[in-house]
């Protein structure tokens, strides 16, 4: 995949980066509402343009998203609320695309969010290898960046909530085992980001349960 610039973040980030940060959240964020709002064709759209913007920023490779992606999009709503209760009833609490504010992120953050959301996204039109890929990728960039746990939920996706969610795709593909191993990690890793808060470690355990 073509990259062309470095990437520039944190205090030293210039105003032509910190530009280019606030074009790509507003796109996450559209389509994100177009997710919320059951347009998944426009959301498709939005996370392409989002990623391509991401693409010519950075230098980490980004996957270009499904060309088949907007000739799969017949699969209701209905459906994947059934599927996604039939399969874990405790995902709800990391079951939805992320909005991010463009003062709170850093290039990898709202690419590594984008990434999820997009798995999401693959989640909702029954496309299980694209989510997981999506959600792989994401992974990547997540621990690439160091920072576990994003200080709230405007400045990024966790890896505990991508994790999460590798595991539930690998639970409805059967691969159970992995599954189990990855929910397993996803906790050991909600215990040392929660440690010192008794209420956010049980509301963890409880979903990965």
């Amino acid at each position: 995949l073509l990259v062309t610039t470095a990437l520039h973040e944190g205090p030293g980030c210039s105003s032509d980066c910190d530009v280019e940060i606030r074009s790509i959240t507003r796109l996450n964020n559209t389509a994100v509402a177009c997710i919320n709002a059951t347009e998944y064709e426009e959301a498709g759209r939005y996370f392409r343009r989002a990623l391509n913007k991401a693409r010519q920023t950075t230098f980490f490779d980004i996957p270009q998203p499904k060309p088949s992606l907007d000739r799969q999009l017949e699969v209701s709503k209905s459906l994947y609320i059934y599927q996604r209760g039939e399969y874990d009833e405790g995902m709800h609490a990391f079951s939805n695309p992320v909005q991010v504010d463009a003062s709170l992120v850093t290039m990898h953050s709202v690419t590594s969010t984008i990434l999820y959301n997009l798995g999401q996204l693959f989640l909702r039109i029954n496309d299980n290898e694209e989510a997981a890929s999506s959600f792989m990728r994401s992974l990547q960039i997540a621990e690439w960046s160091g920072e576990e746990r994003p200080k709230n939920s405007l400045s990024g996706v966790s890896v505990m909530a991508i994790l999460h969610n590798i595991g539930h795709v690998q639970y409805r593909n059967g691969h159970y085992e992995d599954a189990v191993r990855t929910y397993a990690k996803a906790l050991h890793l909600g215990k040392s980001s929660y440690s010192k808060s008794p209420e956010g470690l049980i509301e963890v355990a409880t979903t990965l349960n």
